[in-house]
C-alpha cells in the first residue's frame, strides 16, 4: 500500500467555476473498472447500473466544463 506521512489527504472541488475535468475523468474511469468487476459476478447488478448512471453524469460534466 502507498505510504502516506501526513495526517490528512488533499481533495479537490470541481465546479463549473473551478473546472477539474481530469479528475472527474479519472473518477470516471474509477467507476468503470469497478462496474466491469461487479458484472462479473452480477450482470444485472443494481449497483453497477448506479456506477454507470453516475459515471454518465461525471463524464456529461466534465465534457461541459473542460479545463484542469
Amino acid at each position: 500500500p502507498e505510504q502516506c506521512n501526513e495526517p490528512w489527504r488533499p481533495t479537490w472541488l470541481v465546479t463549473p467555476t473551478q473546472p477539474g475535468s481530469d479528475i472527474v475523468g479519472e473518477a470516471v474511469a474509477s467507476l468503470a473498472a469497478v462496474v466491469m468487476v461487479l458484472r462479473i459476478e452480477d450482470p444485472a447488478s443494481a449497483t453497477a447500473a448506479a456506477y454507470v448512471a453516475r459515471a454518465k453524469q461525471l463524464f456529461a460534466f466534465a465534457k461541459a466544463y473542460p479545463g484542469a
